[in-house]
């Protein structure tokens, strides 16, 4: 939970293996601008991105998209 809350990262590629992103993990972290979620990831916890102001793109994928883009309507399917 609030793993990265606050960090001034702007753009993060979640690694592969990483099975879900806990509670508001970047809660805050207002320069993020980009994150790319890998397949493996199965479960989004809630407000992961609340407060997230300059956040343009959730790269995902279409498994991911489906369940989760009405609650982050940033998301995008990469491709």
């Amino acid at each position: 939970r609030q793993a990265f809350y606050e960090s001034g990262l702007t753009n993060i590629t979640i690694t592969k293996g990483v099975s879900e992103i806990g509670e508001a993990a970047f809660q805050y972290c207002r320069n993020l601008t980009s994150i790319t979620i890998p397949n493996s990831v199965k479960w989004i916890g809630s407000d992961v991105f609340e407060y997230c102001d300059n956040l343009e793109t959730i790269y995902c994928s279409q498994a991911i998209y489906d369940k989760y883009h009405e609650e982050y309507p940033k998301m995008q399917v990469k491709k």
